[in-house]
């Protein structure tokens, strides 16, 4: 299985929701909401957990007009007013949540797209590489735009690139910018790689006489290729991708 498909791979399948909520709706709606929390740091999720949601009110209001006409045909009484006046209550009360939910999904699913291309735009062709710069751009939150371009590093939608958490910057191996923005990334790597070192030369420094195999370090996810900060001898999850990262003691 390659790395864009278990980047794309949801916590909680949707058939087991699905199956569930035609069985015990209960159990699927709490398995819908351990799905959304989560699903709660991963963007590219959104729109298919809103889908998921229509399809569980279609699975469940197909489940009662079933129910309802097994009933209705058992009882072998020719007047169906009353089995149609349910399976016309059933579609309002679960047709029109679902149709909100698939636009919901759509609109989500559009939204992102539109994102990936404007991502894509400003790194590949205007040679942005701040993440800083692309949050002001788009309007979207560091922690949006971070994870979203987590993403299309590690499913191949954004080719060649590289993304460091800490320095905030986003690069495409063996390519140099040439965009208008190029000149402007470089003296901003240039003074946060200045500040990064001062800042490193001060928690030396403060350290010194302590224990220093405690400090974080700086890993690269194997799933995704983002940058994440590790404490030597502990695993954690990728908060980006959700893979197992650590560093050995």
């Amino acid at each position: 299985m390659g790395i864009d498909k278990i980047i794309d791979k949801p916590k909680i399948h949707s058939a087991f929701i699905l199956i569930a909520v035609f069985i015990f709706f209960p159990v699927g709606i709490a398995l819908l909401i351990i799905r959304f929390i989560k699903h709660r740091n991963y963007n590219h999720f959104r729109a298919k957990d809103y889908t998921l949601v229509g399809h569980s009110f279609v699975t469940f209001g197909a489940a009662i007009s079933g129910l309802v006409l097994l009933v209705e045909l058992s009882s072998q009484e020719e007047d169906m007013s009353g089995a149609m006046a349910v399976l016309i209550l059933s579609a309002i009360i679960f047709g029109i949540p679902a149709i909100l939910f698939y636009v919901l999904g759509a609109t989500r699913k559009k939204k992102m797209d539109n994102l990936y291309q404007m991502y894509n735009h400003f790194i590949t062709a205007q040679g942005v590489e701040s993440i800083d710069r692309i949050t002001e751009l788009t309007g979207e939150s560091i922690r949006n735009v971070t994870q979203d371009l987590s993403y299309m590093i590690a499913s191949e939608k954004l080719q060649d690139a590289k993304l460091d958490t800490v320095r905030r910057s986003v690069t495409l191996n063996n390519r140099t910018a040439t965009g208008p923005n190029s000149s402007e990334n470089a003296s901003d790597e240039r003074r946060d790689n200045h500040n990064e070192d001062r800042q490193a030369a001060a928690a030396g420094s403060n350290s010194r006489g302590g224990n220093s195999g405690n400090a974080a370090q700086s890993v690269l996810c194997s799933g995704c290729g983002s940058s994440s900060r590790v404490i030597p001898g502990r695993s954690q999850e990728c908060e980006f991708c959700g893979n197992v990262i650590s560093i050995p003691v």
